[in-house]
């Protein structure tokens, strides 16, 4: 189905303060180079907030006086603009996701004005001492330190006549989580337990223990304390997430040259769908003989359809010279390791890396599914199906007229 001719993108205007010991910072949207937003789910349970500016040496020397006290302030006022390349003009067609939040910033050592590489711009050595009429690069970092502070606490040990989901949430009260909504999708294993023991652990950990002895979601669970909210999630691509506004997000891969390159939207029966050139897509294919040598517990491999199926590792080939020490607290009581299991595999199957720019970038959270659609038949064969994301970056930079536009790059699995 071909993409028409119409061009969208999300371009936002992101308004941007430093918070020094109460005095604050306002910096001009001139001064922002960039601004990254880099989510990786598999890895990080925590968003990485890049800030790159060029400013003036009096401001950078105001936030290194005080490095330990600095709070960053941003906002992301975000629309939809019919691009028309005729007249050069933009058309708002609706109101993109915005948010607004206020994090700690954290500066690396080699941002500290008095650095020996202070007397170099360009590359080219000053001759004239610096002044404050020039502008200078500089690069914060921004973290949620309430949340992160919280999440080390050592959670409760014992918890009885309880669900995983009410443990959960017994957890969060305890740590007194209020600053972000928990959004829990309700968990595939509903058994209610006379206790659930867990040893000394933080809040992460716990979490970890719990989905590894107990299991949560039948292919495992996936834990993001994003901007909004916190997120306990299934790792399934097939199953709906509670608290999804969409149940999946289509993405166009067009195999024609046309002018919808590198722009975020294509209008296709009244819906707006991501919009991204086949050039801007990799897909990484497993071997046969990688899917046998990952699988360790592999039983069955259709190397006709690449589908993979697992079981529990055979006793009989287990070590019995092999000293097992059962667990101290309780046995092994999760039902969906093999399901766990198969789904690591079949996630290191068919992987996707694309790239696009100009997407309404805090609407896609870690529960967002993505369903690949190819104009080109014979390319799309048996990986046009759904994927997660287990990687996200958005860039904004500066498109002129105060307006900034994201570049995204995603790595997406199926499992």
């Amino acid at each position: 189905m071909p993409i028409q001719s119409d061009k969208y993108s999300v371009l936002y205007k992101i308004k941007l303060n430093f918070i020094v010991n109460n005095e604050v910072l306002e910096m001009s949207s001139s001064d922002i180079v960039s601004i990254a937003y880099i989510c990786n789910y598999d890895t990080m349970t925590h968003p990485i907030i890049r800030v790159r500016i060029y400013t003036d040496l009096s401001n950078i020397q105001r936030l290194c006086d005080d490095p330990d006290n600095i709070y960053v302030k941003l906002s992301f006022d975000g629309n939809m603009y019919k691009v028309n390349d005729t007249s050069q003009s933009m058309v708002p067609v609706y109101r993109a996701t915005s948010i607004s939040f206020q994090l700690k910033g954290y500066i690396e050592n080699k941002n500290i004005p008095s650095s020996k590489y202070d007397q170099y711009k360009d590359g080219v050595l000053q001759i004239d001492q610096l002044t404050s009429g020039n502008k200078f690069p500089f690069e914060v970092y921004c973290y949620n330190a309430s949340i992160i502070n919280k999440t080390k606490s050592t959670v409760p040990a014992i918890y009885k006549n309880m669900s995983v989901l009410t443990a959960m949430e017994q957890m969060l009260s305890y740590l007194s989580l209020n600053e972000l909504p928990a959004k829990i999708t309700n968990p595939d294993n509903q058994t209610k337990y006379n206790q659930i023991l867990i040893p000394n652990l933080d809040f992460m950990d716990a979490l970890t223990f719990m989905d590894r002895y107990y299991g949560i979601y039948k292919k495992g669970t996936q834990i993001f304390f994003d901007l909004d909210a916190l997120y306990i999630v299934p790792s399934d691509v097939d199953k709906v997430s509670l608290y999804q506004t969409k149940f999946t997000e289509p993405i166009l891969i067009s195999s024609a040259k046309s002018n919808t390159d590198l722009v975020g939207y294509a209008k296709e029966n009244d819906t707006y769908k991501i919009a991204v050139m086949d050039n801007n897509v990799s897909v990484l294919t497993e071997t046969d003989i990688e899917k046998v040598i990952n699988g360790s517990f592999v039983s069955d491999l259709d190397f006709k359809s690449g589908k993979v199926s697992s079981a529990e590792l055979d006793k009989k080939l287990q070590n019995t010279n092999k000293i097992i020490t059962p667990h101290v607290l309780h046995p092994y009581q999760n039902d969906y390791v093999s399901d766990m299991y198969a789904s690591m595999i079949n996630e290191r199957i068919t992987r996707v890396d694309l790239s696009t720019s100009g997407v309404d970038v805090f609407s896609l959270k870690i529960n967002t599914h993505y369903n690949l659609i190819f104009q080109t038949p014979i390319r799309g064969f048996d990986i046009d199906r759904k994927y997660r994301a287990s990687y996200a970056t958005h860039v904004f930079s500066n498109m002129d007229s105060d307006l900034f536009q994201a570049t995204s790059t995603f790595k997406l699995c199926s499992n």
